[in-house]
């Protein structure tokens, strides 16, 4: 994700690793070839905004905001969706 201006800046203040973000943007495909010779995508967003799911408790001071981080599906797909091999991608 790339976010820009005030949202970058409220982005990297606010959002910790295990948090939950809604994001919204354009995505954009970015195939690679690793040094394995293995070929790779990677999706980024550039977010146009940001909705924080998981709740920030304290103030807008520098101290580390507080948040209760939710556990990961065991299979790395969240619900509701399947994954999908980079070979399947239209496009």
């Amino acid at each position: 994700m790339s976010a820009w201006r005030k949202l970058g800046e409220n982005v990297g203040r606010y959002v910790k690793k295990g948090m939950k973000v809604a994001v919204v943007g354009a995505v954009s495909l970015h195939m690679y070839t690793n040094d394995k010779g293995e070929t790779k995508a990677s999706l980024e967003v550039n977010a146009d905004d940001v909705e924080f799911l998981t709740r920030v408790e304290g103030n807008a001071s520098d101290e580390e905001p507080q948040y209760e981080p939710q556990d990961e599906p065991q299979n790395n797909v969240p619900d509701g969706f399947t994954g999908v091999e980079v070979d399947q991608l239209p496009f």
